[in-house]
Formats: structure tokens, C-alpha cells, sequence
């Protein structure tokens, strides 16, 4: 891929991951968010970095619990045991009225995208009217966002 198309693409967000730990736990996490600006639909980018040979295929997500006995434990994931997790910090003038469009994509299976949705109403304390329709997740820029694969419910919370 063309380091310019990803750049120049309007579609594309300004990202910055944040470290979620440094334990063996977050290994390809941490590899694969190096390089990693864009959110965006084109998969890896040029420069984003590879785990034990294997390389991004764009954003990467890593498994959290609210198990504080858990090498996956992060204080934000208040909603169980299984939940993947990206923290990132977000450039929301590139978003649509604080809105933004996501959709997951699993890098160990052949029906990699995740299905189109029609998303519901979401609940949560930062819940909202997204400015659009779409047959993606609607996600709202500075906020915790929580979505399930292939279905329509979701949560937006305001950060503690």
C-alpha cells in the first residue's frame, strides 16, 4: 500500500494508541500499534510493525478482563471477562460531528470482516443520536465506546 493513499485518504482519522501494558500479556499489541496513525479502512500500514514475523492488518485490539487477578486486567473494561480493548487518542475535528464509523476484522479466520449491522440505539451515559445511518458501529470521539461482533448493541459511557 501507498503511504500517501492512507494519508490522503478522507476517510482516514488521526490516531495515536496509548500503551495498555508492558507484561508479556501485551507483546503483539505493543508491536503492532508501532506505526500505526490512521484509522482507517486500508489495513496495515506502510512502517506499522510486525509480531514474531506476523504483521498488522490494521489497528490492533488486545484481550482485557475485569479479572484484577488477570494479566489482561485494565481498570476501564467494567464489562466482563472477554472484551477487546484499544486506547487511543483521536484527532475529533476529523470526525463527523464527533462521530466515527468502525468495523471489526479478525486476522485468524477466512470471513475476516465482521457482518453489516444496523446499529441500535446505543445505552450508556455518553449515549447519542449518531448524525448518520451506516452498516457499521457508530462510535463518538472521547468517549468509552463498547461494541459486540456482528451485532447491533453497544454502549457509550463518559470516562470516570
Amino acid at each position: 500500500m501507498n503511504r500517501s493513499i492512507v494519508e490522503s485518504d478522507p476517510c482516514a482519522i488521526d490516531i495515536n494508541t496509548n500503551l495498555l501494558g508492558t507484561i508479556q500479556h501485551y507483546e503483539k499489541y505493543n508491536a503492532w500499534r508501532v506505526g500505526d496513525t490512521r484509522l482507517d479502512w486500508s489495513g496495515v500500514q506502510p512502517g506499522q510493525d510486525v509480531y514474531q514475523g506476523i504483521p498488522a492488518e490494521g489497528t490492533p485490539l488486545v484481550w482485557t478482563t475485569n479479572n484484577v487477578l488477570s494479566p489482561g486486567y485494565q481498570e476501564l473494561n467494567t464489562f466482563g471477562e472477554h472484551y477487546w480493548m484499544v486506547s487511543m487518542d483521536m484527532n475529533c475535528t476529523q470526525t463527523e460531528g464527533g462521530w466515527f464509523e468502525l468495523k471489526g476484522y479478525l486476522s485468524n479466520t477466512m470471513d475476516n470482516w465482521e457482518t453489516d449491522i444496523a446499529q441500535a440505539t446505543c445505552s450508556g451515559t455518553g449515549a447519542a443520536t449518531p448524525p448518520y445511518t451506516t452498516n457499521n458501529h457508530m462510535g463518538r470521539c472521547g468517549y468509552i465506546n463498547v461494541f459486540t461482533f456482528n451485532f447491533p448493541t453497544c454502549i457509550i459511557n463518559v470516562f470516570p
